[in-house]
Formats: structure tokens, sequence, C-alpha cells
């Protein structure tokens, strides 16, 4: 098994890669004079100066630090410092290396979960062909809070789906999952296990603030299990690994749990705060305008897998949990963080998790197998 799981990894990784350097090439738009293409505004723009802004000394500014403390690293070592410059050490190594080290630990978590080759490289395979898939097909789809209809983009932005710009998601996606992997493995880490994970998780919310709720999640769980050490040791790692946000909150705010980026005091380009429960009570009434029958059909289903894969976790009710979270917490909160998130690339990361429930209730109902069954953790 362990041979299956290194061939179909080292499989899907190539096909990433050479996927990802024909679409480079092969649109247009994304390529500009001796370097490939990005925007020379929004986030991009943002993040690249606040990277800039690090190397010089300077920490005002209000982006989350993870990504611009990536950037700056890579301008390190590239000597670029600049767009359109440092965009092609960027997009080099989300094809690369972020992008196929995020794909291996979604693998390798979906393997440790259940053991079965075959879910393990369709897991990968969606990972690689959901970007694909969702432009081609659908478009950009968008939950906007005025019509929510469905808006067909260019390519130049499709960039965005598939790792080929500036933006932080596909390394929040490899700190978040190998935080997840390395809380569910049982061959690294040892007794410090938690405390790894945490580490990386603490790095994910540095990177992307909104990994912030299932984090608190899978500690509070923990603690709710009586895994009181394993509680305070993931706690810990993940505010070793938060520490420079935390910093740089201080120096902003004035206080280590606001975060400048979504207060408008901080952030000009803000009108209000864009933080509250509120964004993510708006979710259902914007998708019922785009389609009642939809969200009534996606409800049912959703709390039935959720409850057919809780039959089958149901002794080792911590792993389901975990996946909960990280499958279906996290992309929800987003929206707690903006209530316009509107880009599909925020959300595809986290589709194998959505098919791990899946999974999961199908074993269950077709073969009454239950995790204790099908391997011990």
């Amino acid at each position: 098994k362990n041979r299956l799981f290194i061939l179909s990894a080292g499989g899907l990784v190539f096909l990433k890669m050479f996927l990802g350097v024909i679409l480079l090439y092969g649109i247009p738009d994304l390529a500009v004079g001796d370097y490939f293409f990005t925007p020379a505004g929004g986030d991009d723009l943002s993040y690249v100066r606040a990277a800039g802004s690090i190397l010089s000394g300077d920490f005002n500014f209000t982006s989350i630090i993870g990504f611009p403390l990536y950037l700056a690293a890579l301008m390190l070592l590239s000597g670029f410092r600049s767009l359109p410059q440092i965009a092609a050490p960027a997009i080099l190594a989300n094809i690369f290396i972020i992008g196929p080290l995020a794909l291996i630990f979604t693998m390798a978590v979906v393997e440790i979960i259940f053991r079965r080759p075959l879910y393990t490289a369709l897991s990968g395979a969606f990972f690689i062909a959901l970007p694909y898939a969702w432009f081609f097909f659908l478009g950009d789809f968008s939950l906007t809070t005025v019509s929510g209809a469905v808006d067909l983009i260019g390519f130049s932005r499709s960039q965005h789906l598939f790792g080929l710009s500036l933006l932080s998601d596909w390394l929040s996606a490899l700190f978040f999952f190998a935080g997840l992997f390395f809380y569910l493995s049982s061959f690294f880490g040892g007794r410090n296990r938690p405390a790894l994970s945490g580490f990386l998780l603490g790095l994910a919310i540095a990177v992307r603030v909104q990994n912030i709720i299932p984090a608190l999640a899978l500690v509070l769980v923990l603690f709710l299990l009586l895994r009181f050490k394993d509680s305070l040791k993931l706690a810990a790692g993940a505010l070793l690994g938060l520490l420079p946000q935390l910093a740089h909150n201080v120096y902003m705010t004035g206080r280590p749990y606001l975060f400048a980026d979504y207060l408008p005091e901080f952030n000009k380009g803000l009108s209000e705060n864009t933080f509250g429960l509120h964004n993510l009570l708006s979710l259902p009434g914007r998708v019922y305008r785009y389609s009642p029958a939809a969200l009534a059909i996606l409800s049912v289903l959703s709390l039935v897998f959720i409850f057919l894969s809780l039959l089958y976790f149901r002794k080792k009710k911590e792993i389901f949990l975990a996946i909960i979270f990280a499958g279906i917490l996290s992309p929800l909160s987003l929206f707690m963080f903006d209530s316009t998130v509107r880009n599909p690339r925020y959300f595809l990361p986290f589709i194998p998790l959505f098919l791990a429930v899946f999974w999961a209730a199908t074993e269950y109902i077709f073969f009454r197998k239950t995790i204790s069954s099908s391997r011990r953790l």
C-alpha cells in the first residue's frame, strides 16, 4: 500500500506540474515579456508591497503577515523585489513546490483515514481536476450579495484557480493539510505530534486568518474528549506558529487579537468591519436567491452524509470531527471574514475532505464498515 501511495502521489504530482506548465504557456494573457502575467493591483500588489516593507524593516501594513513573509524570502532568494519580476519565482514555486506538496498532504490525510488506494488516488485526482472542471463547465460561480448570478470570466482571471498568481490560497492549503496530517499520523512526531500539528496550523492562520476557526475548534474537541495534554500542546504549537502575526497585530492595532486587515480604521480600503457572524448567517439567503431547490437538496444530502459518516467513525469521533472542521467549518469560516466571498479558489482545497465524508457514508451504507474494522489509529 505504501508503494501504491508513492506511485499514485508521484504520478499525480507530475500531472499537476505538467498541467501547470501547459496552462501557463497555453493562455496568451499569462505571458508578458520575460516574466509571467500578474495583476498590477489588488491583493497581489498589496502582498508584494508588504513583503518589500518587511525587507526594509517597515511593518506598517495591514496585510496578514504570513504570505508577505514567504514572498520576502522569495525576494531574497531571487533578487526580484517588485512586479512583474517577482511573479516568475512565485508562480514557479506554486507549480513545482507549494501546489504539489499541498496535493501530497491532502492525499496523505485520506490515506491515513481509509487505507484505500482508490480513495487516495481519487482525492488527488479531484484536487487537480476540480479547478479545470469548475472553470470550464461553471465559469466563476459567485455567491454575491446582489444577484447571486453565474458570472462567466475571461481567461485572464482564471490563473487564480490554478495557483498562477501571487495569492495565498495554495500556501494556506499546504500548511493546513500538513497540520491535519500530523494530527492524524501516528508515524511522525511521537508525543510532540499535537504541538507540531498546532505549529503548522498556526502558520496556516498567519497565511489565511480564516483557518483560525477550525484550529480553535480542534483544540476545543480535544479538550472536551478529555485529552487535555494534546489540547494544550496543539494550542501552544499554534501560538508559536502564529507569533509573528500576533506581534504584527500588537504593532498595528495595539492588541494581539485584532487583525488590521479587517478593520476600516486601519485598512482604508474598507468601508466597514468585514468580520462578523452575520456574514455567515446571510449565506443561506444568498444561495436561496440563486437556487432554492439547490439549497434544500444540498442541505438534506449534507445532513444525511454527515450522519452516516459519523456512524462510520463512531469509535474514533475525533477523526470525524477533524474532517468536519477541516472540510466544512474552514470553508464556511471564509464568510465570517468577508461578506462577498466570490472566488472558487477559496474553496477548492477543501473539496477532497467533503468527498471523504461522502466516502465514509458510502462505506457504511454498502459495506457496513467502520473505521475500527478498517484500521486503528
